[in-house]
């Protein structure tokens, strides 16, 4: 005779049997399990899960696995969504609005499992969703004039001290003392220009207004490109090692975003680099796929906020004294669900310093 199962034997059955979509998070920690079914109605998990859901649902959805035994209504970022929609129905919202889910999270062997259902969308989620867009957007406008009014005080400080100090001493300087301070302008225009650039990029990307066109690039052209105009943020004796697999390799891609990308990267690397320590930059490329990886010997990044730089405005606790306004990473990430790519900040292999590894599928690209 069969011992009767318990409540525990029938949970792990009905999870087992990939009739409901869940992600299984192992005791510990790391990238969670989809199965069969998530990977049907919802796709791929990004590298970094919480990416799944919109970016103002995505703590709720880390204190859900957290805490097993809650339950909430979420949205799907816009990236996973599309593959999650049900078919269209007369009086349903369009295919672009998010897709809300029903979540659960209860506890089972060895982890949490959180279980997904799609609520059919209804005539007001367009209104909601067109609201809440325009609520971030306001909030992001209003946390951009308060970074403009600190992080431009100090490159501005520096272009009027130093261009009155040539003004009125200049020609009594040595040549590489008036330099020293044409390096400080450079830099302080460097500085307020890529601030300018990331808010403006971000604001497109956004508002939706930002488009992937792809175009036949040389990649060494672009990161040569990228290089010269950071120039100003080296150290007088900072080596940058280019690194090109094939050295002549061109690619069908954006190369708007590919800019935005290595600018970005490059960018923290050498602001988080020691001034005459060497920063790497790798590119490796395949008919189907593109890698980025950026290397520096800097302060590096502990992993408890690896995830949390990603967001826009976020530091590290490392970058006190830098200048820096915290959106290159969210630009990034912004690219990366925009191509179907991934980011990730890892430690160095010399224990050292900060690896950013960038992989884009150069496949059936999204448009």
């Amino acid at each position: 005779m069969n011992a009767e199962r318990t409540p525990a034997d029938i949970l792990e059955s009905a999870l087992a049997s990939n009739v409901v979509a869940l992600l299984r998070f192992e005791t510990g920690g790391g990238q969670p399990i989809a199965n069969s079914a998530w990977i049907e109605r919802f796709g791929a998990v990004p590298t970094i899960w919480p990416n799944l859901f919109l970016e103002e649902d995505r703590p709720i959805a880390k204190g859900l696995v957290a805490r097993p035994g809650q339950s909430a209504e979420l949205r799907l970022a816009p990236s996973t969504a599309p593959s999650a929609s049900p078919p269209p129905i007369e009086g349903s919202a369009p295919a672009s609005t998010a897709v809300r889910v029903a979540l659960q999270t209860v506890s089972i062997d060895r982890g949490t499992a959180l279980l997904a259902i799609p609520i059919p969308p209804g005539p007001s989620d367009v209104l909601s969703e067109s609201l809440e867009r325009e609520r971030a957007l306001g909030e992001m406008r209003m946390r951009f004039l308060s970074l403009v009014s600190h992080e431009f005080r100090t490159p501005l400080t520096v272009i009027l001290s130093s261009s009155e100090l040539l003004e009125h001493y200049g020609e009594a300087w040595s040549a590489a003392k008036r330099k020293s301070h044409f390096l400080r302008l450079q830099n302080a225009v460097t500085t307020m220009t890529t601030l300018l650039d990331n808010v403006s990029f971000l604001g497109r990307a956004e508002s939706g207004k930002l488009e992937n066109a792809p175009d036949a690039i040389s990649l060494r052209r672009v990161v040569e490109s990228v290089c010269e105009d950071l120039s100003a943020l080296r150290g007088p004796d900072q080596p940058v090692h280019v690194r090109i697999d094939p050295p002549d390799a061109s690619a069908i891609f954006d190369p708007r975003i590919l800019r935005a990308v290595l600018s970005n990267l490059v960018s923290n690397a050498l602001r988080f680099s020691p001034p005459s320590s060497a920063v790497t930059i790798s590119v490796t490329y395949s008919p189907e796929s593109l890698e980025l990886a950026i290397e520096d010997h800097g302060t590096g990044i502990s992993a408890s906020e690896s995830d949390r730089v990603w967001e826009p405005f976020e530091r590290g606790s490392n970058a006190i004294g830098i200048p820096g306004s915290g959106l290159g990473l969210a630009i990034v990430r912004r690219c990366m669900e925009l191509v179907g790519g991934s980011a990730a900040l890892l430690s160095n292999p010399d224990g050292q310093g900060t690896r950013a590894v960038v992989k884009i599928p150069l496949g059936d690209r999204p448009t």
